[in-house]
C-alpha cells in the first residue's frame, strides 16, 4: 500500500511528526520510519487537551498594569485632545526604542519640534486626540502642522514611517540616487 523508507538516526525523542505533503515520521532512539500514505493522521492540536474553543469569543479583562491596554479592539476609550506647541512638528512619544529613533533623528536634522509624553500606563494612547493622529494606538506618532502644500496637517506614524517622512522632507539621510537609496532602506 504505501512505500516504507528507513534510515538509521540516533535520537532521544519518541514522536510522530507531520512532515510535507503527507509523510508521516517516527522517531525513536535508533531509527527513523518515513512513509508514504493518503492516511496521515491529522496534526497534533496546540491547544491544551482540556480547553474547548467557543463559538463565539468574548474578551475577558486581564488586570494588572498592562491589562488595560492588551484588548482584540483598537480605538478611542476616552475624550481629550492632543496638547499644541508652537512649533510645526509635534511629536508624541514615550522613551521606549522606537521613539529614541525619531527624537535622534529630530535632532540630528536641527529642526524645533516640541514633544508631548504620552502616558502608555495612564492609557494616553487611546484618547480621542491620539486615536486621531495614529487609529493604531501605537507610539510614536507625529503631526507636520506646516501646511505647507496648503491641504492641512499631515500626521505620520509608526517609527518607521516617521523616519523616512522626515529624511525625505528635509533632504537628508537618504540618498537620492536609487542604488544608493535602496541599500539605505536595506538598513
Amino acid at each position: 500500500r504505501a512505500s516504507l523508507l528507513s534510515t538509521a538516526y540516533r535520537s532521544r525523542s519518541h514522536q510522530l511528526r507531520q512532515l510535507p505533503r503527507g509523510r508521516v515520521s517516527t522517531i525513536s532512539t535508533t531509527t527513523t520510519t518515513t512513509t508514504m500514505s493518503g492516511d496521515a493522521p491529522p496534526p497534533k492540536p496546540t491547544l491544551p487537551e482540556t480547553y474547548t474553543v467557543p463559538k463565539v469569543w468574548t474578551f475577558t479583562e486581564q488586570g494588572g498594569a498592562m491589562g488595560g491596554m492588551n484588548r482584540p479592539t483598537a480605538g478611542v476609550r476616552s475624550e481629550k485632545p492632543l496638547p499644541v506647541g508652537e512649533h510645526p512638528i509635534q511629536l508624541y512619544s514615550l522613551g521606549t526604542p522606537n521613539g529614541h529613533k525619531v527624537t535622534i533623528l529630530l535632532e540630528e536634522l536641527g529642526i524645533e519640534y516640541d514633544a508631548w509624553f504620552v502616558s502608555i500606563f495612564e492609557l494616553d494612547q487611546f484618547t480621542s486626540g491620539f486615536v486621531d493622529v495614529n487609529p493604531n494606538s501605537k507610539i510614536p506618532a507625529l503631526v507636520d502642522k506646516s501646511n505647507e502644500d496648503g491641504a492641512g496637517d499631515i500626521r505620520v506614524f509608526e517609527s518607521g514611517s516617521i523616519l523616512l517622512y522626515l529624511a525625505e522632507k528635509y533632504g537628508k539621510f537618504i540618498p537620492k540616487d536609487p542604488r544608493a537609496r535602496v541599500e539605505c532602506l536595506n538598513w
